[in-house]
């Protein structure tokens, strides 16, 4: 059942969760309904990205930084969460900040793996 009710939030999100005069009333339930059900799991998924950098070499400390310091840049209240920590995780802080607003381009890519400004 509640596999059911997460994926009916999740598809009413979809459907009309975005911000619209026909439907502002019933896409805010329902985009706030998917927010609420998705909470720990953007949540979880962080924590298992950051505690996952240690035995790949990477570092996790930073991770967790970056991840505390962006993650409420996103529009979305759960998918900056797991996002954030990317940058420290794959070296690329300078390239990935853009991406967190949505425009990344094809200079910031570059700086891609020449080193992490702000770990």
């Amino acid at each position: 059942m509640a596999g059911i009710l997460f994926k009916a939030a999740s598809t009413l999100d979809s459907m009309v969760g975005y911000r619209n005069e026909r439907y502002r009333e019933f896409g805010w339930a329902a985009a706030r309904l998917d927010d609420l059900l998705n909470w720990l799991p953007a949540r979880l998924t962080a924590l298992c990205m950051v505690v996952a950098s240690s035995p790949l070499g990477l570092d996790p400390h930073g991770a967790w930084r970056i991840m505390c310091r962006d993650a409420r840049k996103h529009a979305s209240p759960n998918a900056g969460i797991p996002e954030a920590p990317l940058p420290a995780r794959s070296a690329c802080s300078s390239a990935a900040r853009p991406a967190i607003s949505g425009v990344a381009g094809a200079a910031d890519l570059r700086r891609c793996g020449a080193g992490a400004d702000d770990r």
